[in-house]
């Protein structure tokens, strides 16, 4: 079925060709009259077949259609047309057309040409698709591709072809083959016949010989290979033939290269001290090179197609090596094996590389073996690996000398590393003694043989001049056998006893001096001693050397250190304590322990008894020491402690050995060698240190004296310490007494400042002076222990006195309320101190029959004054026995000053709130009275209004108040400003009467000030004008919503912008402005021309307040509307503010939001 369009300009005819194709399977999509509307259609509709008339009645015709039609969607047309003309016919045919039915047609002929057309349309769209595939094909194959007709004209190249004969395909097409194939042989230069022609003649395929050179176009000679074929048609009739060649100069010269590189290596191979063989998967030799029959001394021949198990090589070489090519085929990864084998020349060593030979298809095929003669190799590596050990062991060995100071740990490790280096029978090391005997202290030997470990070897046959001296001097004595060696028979036996068969020692020398010997010794059999052996030796005895000398220094530093410690140790407890006791009995302790002495003992000199007496000892017998404790040895006739007093120190190596008396008795008491070390204070001879060692004749060395001299230093200080520490300590009890009473000094101190503060408190709490009195005589009172305190308040003429408040431990002693007169008073000349503001401190001769009480006591009155005079007084009681303080007076004059201040503050109060009182009756007469005389004014100011309206009603008529200057409209103009004045100041004062009186509630509203003061200022602009004055609007854009009072907002702008109409001279500006703050919206009005004085500014709020300087004629007015404004603006809940300077006043007004 094909979808057709028929073009027709003719009605009747393409009904007539629809009608035909109803029949059939084809549908006709639409039916166009003009060339134009042929386009369109065929653009939208994509037919598969059109039917074009081609004459049509528009300036396109059909076959100027059909060619576009074709050119710009390739849709086959079949022509329609009762002309047969030539010309008409040429045209048509140009156009490529499907059919031409010439008119008048049948359906048969109409059915059949449309069939013919789709069929014919079919089959070219398919050759092209083909065309165009093998194009593309042939275009992107990577060798060269040129083709020809069966006469040998070029049809096509590709562009490989292009580049390898430098023509180009434009130029090629239609040339002979032979012009674009100069072919000729590489060797001899003749020409080679041209493969195409060749293969057509033949029929079959040409392959191209072996050194085929290409000359292109630009003469530049290829090497080209490949085949030249025929192309047949279905019949197999020759049509053409195909040429596919490349480039293969880069591979000849590559297989040429190839081929010597094969010829040197396998001189390479042939002449190579390796064996070289190349092994099957059977593990048969398919190569081996002439080095095999050098090592083994079997031929090459034997060799090829063999395996190692039938040439009968060893059983463990031949798994070996099988189980390695094995897994190399398995893997085809490279293996490098090592083994050794007998050869022609012994024992060798073999290194071998199994290299995998790859297929094609990456299998491995074949192995290459590489063996390597390594045996010199292996022996280098083998002597390297003995000295890395060797090297290693000295390392160790030094290393340890590092880490440890420990000398046996050093010499067992020695011995124990250089029996398994050296495969020896026993290493020991002997140490010499001051008769050069000596002992083995370490040793390290196989099981099985005799130890030396702690022998002492001391044999005559050592002699010191032929045995000992040449090892002073370094020399190594190397014994390979002890009975071939001409050694003594002596040293022989000594030797043989200890199974020493070869013997190896070396000298171990601390410093210059010998301090032993290392010996190595072979007890199996003899040994020949290796120069690397005794080599090694020698540098580890140079090692050991090293570690006895830093051993030693390890051990005197060990020693001073213990030193260093005790004297720390006594110095610690000197400086943290001062008990003389503890300090005694550890500096004895430490001395005893360090120097290793019998006895240390501290004695102290007591001149006036004339005795040294014991007072800390040490002693290896605790029992005898605490013996010795408080033992007493005179000082008279006792030559020893004579030296100690003179400050001299005293050595005695041998105290049996002393002639007098006193020291015979002395030394049976106390046997050894003595040592006694003043102890002096100050320059004074304490005491001393005395130290006794059993052991005699004994020597004291100087650094025992240096330290027991630094420990009698240490022990001095201490005891001028305790000495200082007991006179601290009863300065310490003087002053803490002094704190003791200074402490309760500042207590009662700050109890009586907190009593200040609480009567202050009550003042600043209170103004009731019985309350406040009542607080300060009995806190008064209670603070100060006193059995009675009371306040007296004095008349305002000083006559009487009145006890109006009273404190007392017994309550006789109360007599509050007590009135009298001052004249009949006993103590009346102290009442004549006390109205001079100077207080009284007595006790009463004479008894007060007023106030018995006041008898037997003494008394403290303190007048309460202030600058305006003498208001009372405070009377204190405590006990005949006792008196006031300085302190305790200064309290209770501060305690009256308070008191006073209270009075004077309660007065004023009381005066202050009687006239309060008073203000507020007036205040809310006057509100009564405006109240009152508003309302009363309102009704006849009404009437007033009625008639004055009535009046006007009357006088307009008669043209009374028409004229422009008749007293009548003068008069009644006033007349009507004047009620209106009058009415508006009623009002105003009801308006404040009822702010005042917050009876008033906010009418709340959602304002737009934007929109709201621009609608308030217009009543205004009239009158603005008529005054030759200028409004200005400054209203930010970004003004906020406000809530508030719309009555009030509006009567406080309409009141200021009255007020600066009213004021603001001709040609000045009146500016009314609007912008945000951070809490609300401020609102102002500005007037220029005018200001108001600084000093007039605070009182312009003030009722009925009018600037004296303006005219009040000229400016009416009712004096209140500014104070109005001030109200409404707080009624509101915001502030209003006036600035003027400059010639220019603002009023501003900020409200919240």
């Amino acid at each position: 079925m094909a979808r057709i369009l028929i073009v027709e300009d003719e009605l009747v005819a393409a009904q007539s060709i629809q009608d035909f194709l109803e029949g059939s399977d084809h549908v006709v999509l639409a039916i166009a009259e003009t060339g134009q509307e042929a386009i369109q259609s065929a653009a939208e509709l994509r037919p598969d077949l059109i039917l074009m008339d081609i004459y049509l009645k528009d300036e396109i015709d059909g076959i100027a259609a059909a060619e576009q039609i074709r050119q710009q969607l390739g849709i086959p047309v079949i022509y329609l047309s009762a002309n047969t003309e030539d010309t008409i016919l040429q045209r048509a045919i140009a156009t490529e057309p499907f059919g031409y039915l010439v008119k008048p047609f049948n359906q048969t002929e109409l059915i059949t040409s449309i069939k013919i057309a789709l069929q014919r349309h079919r089959l070219e769209k398919q050759l092209e698709q083909t065309e165009q595939w093998l194009t593309t094909t042939l275009t992107s194959i990577g060798d060269g591709t040129i083709t020809t007709d069966r006469d040998g004209r070029v049809t096509f190249m590709n562009p490989v072809a292009e580049a390898l004969t430098g023509w180009r395909q434009a130029e090629a097409l239609g040339i002979s083959a032979n012009q674009i194939l100069d072919l000729v042989d590489s060797e001899t230069q003749e020409a080679i016949a041209n493969p195409l022609l060749q293969a057509m003649q033949e029929g079959t395929l040409v392959n191209l010989p072996e050194r085929c050179v290409l000359r292109t176009k630009d003469g530049i000679e290829r090497v080209i290979g490949d085949t030249a074929t025929p192309i047949r048609n279905r019949q197999g009739d020759i049509l053409g033939g195909v040429l596919i060649f490349q480039d293969i100069t880069d591979r000849k010269r590559i297989e040429e290269q190839r081929h010597r590189q094969e010829e040197e290596f396998r001189a390479l191979v042939e002449n190579s001290p390796d064996i070289i063989a190349r092994l099957d998967r059977n593990f048969r030799h398919l190569y081996i090179n002439s080095s095999v029959e050098t090592v083994t001394g079997i031929p090459v021949s034997a060799f090829i197609g063999k395996t190692n198990r039938e040439l009968g090589m060893p059983e463990t070489i031949v798994t070996y090596w099988e189980n390695k090519l094995q897994e190399v085929f398995a893997t085809g990864q490279e293996q490098t094996i090592e083994f050794e084998n007998v050869t022609r020349n012994g024992l060798r060593y073999f290194q071998s590389r199994l290299v995998p030979e790859l297929a094609q298809d990456g299998s491995v095929t074949t192995i290459l073996c590489v063996s390597r003669d390594i045996t010199e190799r292996k022996q280098v590596e083998e002597e390297l690996r003995l000295q890395a050990e060797r090297e290693q062991l000295l390392n160790i060995i030094t290393q340890r000398i590092r880490e440890s100071l420990e000398l046996n740990a050093i010499l067992n490790t020695a011995v124990s590393e250089v029996q398994q280096i050296l495969h020896a029978d026993r290493v020991v090391v002997y140490r010499f003694e001051a008769d050069w005997s000596g002992f083995v202290i370490v040793e390290s030997m196989e099981p099985g043989w005799i130890s030396m470990l702690g022998h002492k070897i001391s044999d005559p046959c050592l002699a010191e001049d032929t045995c000992i001296l040449p090892f002073t001097r370094g020399k190594v004595s190397v014994i390979n056998d002890i009975y071939t060696a001409n050694l003594a028979d002596c040293f022989v036996q000594l030797l043989s006893n200890y199974q020493i068969q070869a013997n190896l020692v070396v000298p171990i020398l601390e410093a210059e001096n010998l301090w032993g010997l290392m010996a190595v010794q072979q007890c199996s059999a003899p040994r020949n001693w290796q120069v690397w052996e005794i080599d090694f030796l020698s540098r580890l005895s140079a090692k050991l050397s090293l570690a006895i000398q830093q051993s030693q220094l390890y051990q005197q530093t060990q020693q001073l250190a213990q030193r260093e410690q005790s004297l720390n140790r006594v110095i610690q407890v000197v400086r943290n304590s001062l008990d003389l006791a503890t300090i005694f009995n550890t500096a004895v302790s430490e001395i005893g322990s360090l120097l290793q002495v019998d006895q240390a003992t501290i004695l102290q000199f007591f001149p006036e008894q004339g005795v040294w007496v014991h007072l800390a000892t040490y002693s290896q017998n605790s029992a005898q020491a605490s013996a010795y404790l408080g033992l007493e040895i005179p000082d008279e006739g006792n030559p020893q402690t004579a030296v100690i007093k003179r400050g001299e120190i005293l050595r005695i190596d041998n105290a049996s050995a002393l002639e007098d008396e006193f020291s015979q008795i002395l030394a049976k008491t106390f046997p050894g060698a003595w040592l006694q070390v003043p102890l002096q204070v100050n320059d004074v001879v304490w005491g001393h240190i005395s130290l006794i060692k059993h052991e005699q004749p004994f020597v004291w060395q100087d650094w025992q004296v240096d330290l027991i001299c630094a420990i009698a230093n240490q022990l001095a200080i201490a005891i001028h310490q305790s000495e200082l520490y007991t006179q601290v300590q009863q300065l310490n009890t003087d002053l803490e007494n002094q704190v003791l009473e200074r402490t309760a000094q500042l207590q009662q101190a700050l109890s009586y400042e907190a009593l200040l503060k609480r009567i202050t408190d009550k003042v600043r709490d209170s103004l009731d002076e019985n309350q406040i009195l009542q607080t300060a005589v009995a806190e008064l009172g209670q603070e100060i222990d006193a059995e009675y305190c009371g306040a007296v308040l004095y008349s305002a003429d000083l006559q009487t006195g009145t006890i109006t408040h009273e404190y007392a431990v017994l309550p006789d002693l109360i007599t509050t309320n007590r009135y009298f007169r001052f004249s009949e008073e006993v103590t009346v000349d102290v009442y004549l101190q006390l109205f001079e503001a100077q207080y009284c401190q007595f006790c009463l001769l004479v008894p007060n029959p007023n106030h018995p009480a006041e008898e037997d006591h003494a008394i403290l009155a303190c007048p309460i004054f202030d600058d305006q005079g003498v208001i009372g007084d405070l009377w204190l009681f405590k006990p005949t026995m006792h008196s006031f303080t300085d302190v305790e007076i200064r309290l209770v004059e501060q305690v009256a000053n308070q008191c006073a201040i209270a009075l004077r503050q309660s007065r004023l109060y009381q005066a202050a709130q009687t006239q309060v009182t008073e203000l507020e009756r007036l205040n809310q007469l006057k509100d009564d009275f405006l109240s009152m005389i508003s309302h009363e004014l309102r009704t006849p100011m009404a009437s007033i209004k009625m008639a004055i309206q009535m009046l006007e009603i009357v006088l307009r008529p008669l043209g009374l108040l028409d004229a422009v200057s008749g007293s009548a409209r003068q008069y009644f103009e006033i007349l009507q400003t004047e009620c209106d004045r009058e009415i508006e100041l009623i009002d105003n004062l009801l308006k404040l009467s009822r702010l005042d009186a917050e009876t008033e509630p906010l009418m709340l509203s959602t304002v737009i000030p934007k929109i709201w003061i621009n609608y308030a200022v217009e009543p205004f602009l009239e009158h603005i004008r008529n005054q030759q004055q200028t409004l200005e609007l400054r209203l930010s854009e970004n003004l906020p919503a406000l809530v508030t009072d719309l009555s009030y907002l509006g009567q406080i702008l309409s009141e200021l912008l009255t007020n600066a109409c009213k004021y603001t001279p001709a040609g000045e500006t009146i500016i009314v402005f609007a912008h945000p703050t951070e809490t609300g919206l401020q609102i102002g009005v500005t007037n220029t021309g005018v200001e108001i004085a600084a000093e007039e500014i605070p009182r312009i709020f003030d009722r009925f307040y009018r600037i004296p300087n303006n005219d009040p004629w000229r400016y009416r007015g009712t004096g209140i509307g500014l104070a109005l404004v001030q109200k409404l603006v707080a009624h509101l809940g915001g502030t209003i503010t006036v600035e003027s300077h400059s010639k220019q006043t603002t009023f501003m007004v900020t409200l919240p939001i």
